[in-house]
C-alpha cells in the first residue's frame, strides 16, 4: 500500500470529499495518461462524475446522458467478435441497465421489487464477474483486518 501511495504521490487524505478524491485521481491520470481502450473508460467515468457532482443525474436529461454513455461503453468498444455468447451477454447487460434505471426512477414498491429481482437475476448470470467480486471482497476484508476504519485502506 505504501508503494501505491508513493507512486500516485497522493499521501494521506484526511478530508473525504468527492472533489478532493476526484482531483487526486484526475491529477494522477493527467501525469500518467492511460493508453488504449481504458482511456475511454476513464473519460466516461469523468463525465458521469461531473453529472453526479452537479446532481444532474437525478433529472431525465441526466439519465439519458448516462444511458448514452453506457451504450457507447458497451457497443462502441472493441470486443472479441469470435465469441459465441456476445448476443446473450449484451442482452443481459441491457436488461440489467434497464432494470437499474427502473429501480432508480420507480415511485412505488411493486416496481422496486420487480426491478430488484430482475436486475439481480441479470447480474448473477455472469459467474466470472461474481467470482472476481468475491475475490475483491475477500481482499478488502483482508486489508481491513488491521483496522476497521475506511481511511486505513487509502
Amino acid at each position: 500500500m505504501e508503494k501505491i501511495v508513493q507512486y500516485l504521490g497522493s499521501g494521506k487524505i484526511y478530508k473525504y470529499s468527492k472533489s478532493a478524491v476526484h482531483l487526486s485521481i484526475n491529477n494522477s491520470f493527467k501525469e500518467n495518461p492511460l493508453v488504449g481502450i481504458k482511456s475511454e473508460d476513464y473519460l466516461d467515468w469523468c463525465k458521469i462524475h461531473e453529472l453526479m457532482l452537479n446532481r444532474s443525474h437525478l433529472t431525465v436529461k441526466g439519465m439519458n446522458i448516462i444511458r448514452e454513455i453506457k451504450l457507447g461503453m458497451n457497443r462502441g468498444r472493441k470486443f472479441e467478435v469470435k465469441q459465441i455468447h456476445n448476443q446473450r451477454f449484451f442482452s443481459y447487460l441491457s436488461l440489467f441497465t434497464f432494470m437499474m434505471i427502473v429501480l432508480v426512477t420507480a415511485n412505488n414498491f411493486l416496481l422496486i421489487i420487480a426491478a430488484n429481482q430482475s436486475s439481480m437475476s441479470a447480474f448473477l448470470t455472469n459467474r466470472v464477474g461474481d467470482c472476481f467480486l468475491t475475490i475483491g471482497i475477500c481482499l478488502l476484508i483482508g486489508a481491513m483486518a488491521k483496522s476497521v476504519r475506511r481511511c486505513a485502506l487509502f
